[in-house]
């Protein structure tokens, strides 16, 4: 019964509350209303990546071009100068890289294109920000709180590779890589604040809606702040699916069959395979230019020159014989920006060093290590 409360609250804060708020904003004094806002925005994407060489299947692949397409439609809408509500659809046309079958199609058949229409945004934000509400200078501190399906970003340099607090997974250790989309959709709660311009924190409570098992709870935390004109350095911790929906599903003791599904350790004894594990992140933007005053630095664009770094760790704890070294969760990721003189707003360059002696794929990594 209380999942289901839980639900029900949670998309009438969604759809509902902005109305609500309006309503008790109707007692509010003249001088502080603003008039409804609305706002339309949206963006096209077209993808084309080319893999030279790869094995899939024991068997060689041919180099091969892929070529997603991508639509989004955001709608923002602002009640008051403290409620707002963001909302957006996007379809996404794209093509696995993982090919099929070689028995069905052949080793070269490349999966067949896949058509997806989702929720993108869905979120009420609540923003104390303004003198008249805390009384306090925007300079010194300002925030929001949001709730529902949004989109979040932690590390801005990362174009392609890194992100991976919340794109990855623990035991298995998956990643999500999605060039020039970083960010990830997370559905829940956030409190997100700025103090002094230079230092940010955003406390996380959040479900899991997208990888299986559903609908576990996670918890986390994730700070950065500026030092100077030149560094950005952040952190941050993930008490990934800490309070599980299914606790038989989350910590697997038995199959969706409700066959035993048991990870037999070298000295006898048995242990089991979950998803539950605490991630770490930590980052690093180094920007030369802001050593550089005048002319000199008017010459870049914003992003010219950036040199930039993220380290994960997926799940501290060992999982017997398959997650044993912690050197095997730990991708790092490395960027740089090539000066484009403000020809490009970005033109980076990334690299990724990941050990783990697993495939990285999410659906079949349980078989494959049977």
């Amino acid at each position: 019964m209380k999942k289901h409360f839980f639900s029900i609250a949670l998309a009438a804060a969604v759809f509902f509350g902005p109305q609500v708020f309006a309503d008790e904003a109707e007692g509010e004094k003249t001088a502080q209303k603003q008039p409804a806002d609305f706002s339309l925005s949206g963006c096209t994407i077209i993808q084309m990546t080319r893999i030279q060489s790869s094995k899939c299947w024991g068997v060689e692949q041919s180099p091969q071009i892929y070529n997603n397409v991508a639509i989004d439609l955001i709608v923002d809408h602002t009640i008051t100068r403290h409620i707002s509500i963001h909302a957006g659809v996007e379809g996404f046309l794209w093509f696995n890289t993982h090919p099929l079958l070689p028995q069905m199609f052949g080793p070269l058949q490349p999966a067949l294109g896949e058509n997806s229409v989702y929720v993108a945004q869905a979120e009420n934000v609540f923003s104390f920000d303004h003198d008249n509400f805390l009384k306090i200078s925007d300079d010194v501190f300002r925030g929001e709180i949001g709730i529902g399906v949004f989109p979040y970003k932690y590390n801005p340099d990362v174009r392609n590779l890194g992100e991976y607090l919340f794109r990855s997974g623990t035991y298995p250790g998956w990643l999500k890589t999605n060039l020039d989309a970083t960010g990830a959709t997370l559905t829940g709660l956030r409190i997100s604040t700025t103090a002094f311009d230079i230092w940010k924190n955003d406390i996380l409570l959040t479900t899991e809606m997208q990888m299986y098992p559903f609908y576990d709870l996670s918890y986390s935390w994730i700070s950065s702040i500026k030092v100077g004109r030149v560094l950005d350095i952040g952190g941050g911790i993930d008490l990934a699916r800490f309070t599980p929906a299914n606790g038989n599903l989350t910590t697997r003791k038995k199959d969706p069959f409700g066959d035993s599904v048991p990870t037999y350790l070298k000295n006898g004894d048995t242990a089991y395979y979950t998803f539950k594990g605490i991630k770490l992140m930590g980052r690093l933007s180094i920007d030369p230019k802001g050593l550089f005053s005048g002319d000199a630095a008017n010459i870049f664009g914003a992003n010219d020159g950036k040199v930039y770094g993220e380290i994960n760790i997926l799940g501290l704890e060992n999982q017997g014989i398959y997650y044993n070294k912690l050197s095997e969760r730990m991708p790092v990721t490395f960027g740089f920006n090539i000066p484009a003189f403000k020809a490009l707003d970005v033109l980076s360059c990334e690299f990724e060093y990941y050990t783990t002696p697993y495939p990285n794929n999410y659906r079949y990594q349980v078989q494959a290590l049977k």
